[in-house]
């Protein structure tokens, strides 16, 4: 006969997190259901950083579920998110990447202070840098 109190079985995952992407400026959320026969302390981190609760980031547990919701989602916030689990029995990690899309951007090229001459007919390349993606709507 075994106290099911004192089971060393380490926490398990039965929702696992899956990637995820959102558009810039909006409110993502990264979930997944942990159970265990002690409930398990867990941690959310990015990359290998951990993750506090403020005014960016929220984190709540309901009942199995483990929740992360990250507020106004930025470029910046392009990842790996983790988190970790641990009991008694041991811990266990999961991860998922998150993308976040952003508009395109035009950066202006750096000034130039010296003045160029060109004949007239000759070829010139005039390079223009732009940071973003291109979605073709049919």
């Amino acid at each position: 006969v075994k106290d099911p109190n004192t089971s060393t079985t380490a926490a398990e995952f039965l929702k696992k997190l899956k990637d995820a992407e959102c558009n810039e400026g909006k409110t993502i959320t990264l979930e997944c259901k942990v159970i265990g026969t002690h409930k398990p302390d867990f941690e959310w981190l990015t990359g290998t950083k951990e993750i506090a609760q403020d005014a960016k980031y929220t984190i709540t547990r309901d009942g199995d579920k483990c929740i992360l919701v990250i507020d106004k989602a930025t470029p910046d916030d392009l990842d790996e998110y983790s988190i970790k689990v641990r009991n008694k029995g041991g811990s266990r990690m999961c991860r998922c990447n998150l993308n976040v899309r952003s508009p395109p951007r035009f950066r202006l090229p750096p000034k130039y202070e010296d003045v160029l001459n060109y004949d007239k007919g000759e070829a010139i390349v005039i390079k223009t840098p732009y940071i973003g993606i291109v979605y073709y709507l049919m």
